[in-house]
């Protein structure tokens, strides 16, 4: 079962899909949206040592050239510096105006 939930934000708005399965199909959804072939993939190191490989593989199947960025969780790293830091990477790895961000985040894991 999935679930799109709308972002409303004008003519920005957006939709975000929820749904099993949808971590290994990342880059397929990708795919469908016309995007530049190169992303930035920002998280945190736990959700990162759980899903940023998965993430990574899905993306990079679908023929997209992927970068990764860890960052400390927690709202006390939500800086002006903490977006330095992501700025600073999509200049390293030399993404463009048609590449694209993903945030792999969200609520501490308990295993």
């Amino acid at each position: 079962m999935s679930s799109v939930i709308r972002v409303n934000l004008g003519p920005m708005s957006y939709d975000i899909s929820v749904a099993a399965g949808n971590l290994d199909r990342l880059g397929s959804l990708m795919s469908s949206l016309k995007l530049g072939k190169k992303a930035l993939l920002v998280s945190n190191p736990e959700i990162f040592a759980h899903y940023g490989e998965r993430a990574i593989a899905s993306i990079e199947n679908a023929g997209f050239q992927v970068s990764s960025v860890v960052l400390p969780a927690g709202e006390q790293y939500k800086t002006l510096s903490t977006v330095q830091s992501i700025y600073n990477s999509a200049l390293e790895h030399r993404l463009e105006r048609s590449s694209t961000m993903i945030a792999l985040g969200g609520e501490s894991l308990e295993i």
